[in-house]
């Protein structure tokens, strides 16, 4: 047995060795030097690399809820990223610029053809007792998270891989999202012949605007395999409840029964990849989802969702990775209301 090894002393004096130093296959390092024990209370054995060092960034928009965005699993081609200076539960907060300063992987030689991959998911926390749950709870700012490739060099950006965020919200269900995918996602990216042999790492960017006053705080933690939540039915039925996965088969011709919503996309005048998207929420103050698709009708983004909608106009910038023909389509309580295409080229 392992663990009475752990309280074991020899007749000389001498301490035993820890466990970990006699069995060191059944631990998984962390960047820290602390380990996460490889066997789980069933008794199965996680592979080493579903042990990962993560970030949570934190704010708290008042008393009664907080929006809290991990992120985790920096890989690349399978294999872990280190997270820099990472320190198993540390906690600071500062302002957001010196905090996405400070939130990064270590630095690592691209090859093309490598992938390099990360988990992040977006959670909006209510601490309220169940009895006040009709009471309104608001959240004045607009939370903005990035995840982007920076040359190590001069530091600049080579690549944006994801973005996502929260927008400011009066109604008691929580706030209205917009970004690339869903909350919950496994972001990849394949490296391409122009970054080869270039030295980089992956940073995190945070970013708040508002009237709100508080500062992010992050929060540096272990955990195993999150992204095992995107094949979990409960977190499954968990997205397509909350709202994000709302749009239905783009086979269907838009209701616009009474001139139902209201929708305009055109493309930017500074870059021929960027959208501007106008639209109106549901008037009813029901769920409202943008979501777009290839002509072919497979969802590849979501710019904006929220399970509940407070009936005023948004514009929205939305930047495309690749050049073609894509169908923007509004959504009201996952109802097609109205759809527009655009095309775009790089």
């Amino acid at each position: 047995m392992v663990l009475p090894l752990l309280a074991t002393q020899r007749a000389t004096g001498q301490r035993a060795m820890p466990a970990r130093d006699i069995r060191p296959d059944l631990y998984a390092e962390l960047e820290d030097g602390s380990a996460l024990y490889r066997i789980r209370p069933n008794g199965d054995t996680i592979p080493v690399e579903w042990a990962c060092a993560t970030y949570d960034f934190i704010m708290r928009n008042d008393s009664a809820s907080r929006t809290i965005y991990t992120i985790t699993g920096f890989k690349r081609n399978g294999y872990r990223l280190p997270l820099h200076h990472w320190k198993s539960w540390r906690t600071f907060s500062t302002d957001a610029e010196e905090l996405s300063s400070e939130s990064r992987t270590d630095d690592v030689t691209l090859i093309a053809g490598d992938t390099l991959s990360f988990y992040r998911e977006l959670l909006w926390e209510d601490r309220r007792p169940a009895a006040a749950d009709s009471m309104a709870v608001p959240a004045s700012d607009t939370l903005s998270y990035s995840v982007e490739l920076v040359r190590s060099s001069d530091g600049s950006r080579m690549v944006l891989l994801d973005s996502m965020g929260a927008i400011p919200c009066t109604h008691s269900t929580g706030p209205g999202v917009y970004g690339d995918r869903p909350i919950m996602a496994l972001v990849r990216f394949g490296v391409p012949l122009r970054f080869s042999a270039t030295i980089a790492y992956l940073r995190v960017n945070v970013y708040r605007n508002g009237k709100g006053s508080g500062k992010f705080m992050r929060r540096e933690t272990p955990t195993v395999a999150l992204w095992r939540k995107l094949n979990n039915s409960y977190w499954v039925n968990y997205l397509g409840q909350w709202g994000q996965l709302f749009a239905q088969t783009h086979s269907e011709r838009p209701d616009t029964t009474g001139n139902i919503g209201r929708l305009a996309v055109r493309r930017s005048w500074y870059a021929s990849s960027v959208a501007v998207i106008e639209f109106s929420e549901n008037e009813a103050g029901g769920s409202t989802c943008v979501a777009i698709s290839d002509v072919y009708g497979r969802i590849l983004y979501y710019p904006f969702a929220t399970s509940a909608s407070e009936a005023c106009e948004r514009v929205m910038m939305h930047r495309f990775d690749e050049s073609g023909t894509y169908l923007v389509n509004l959504f009201y309580d996952g109802r097609l209301v109205k759809s527009a295409s655009v095309v775009v080229s790089r």
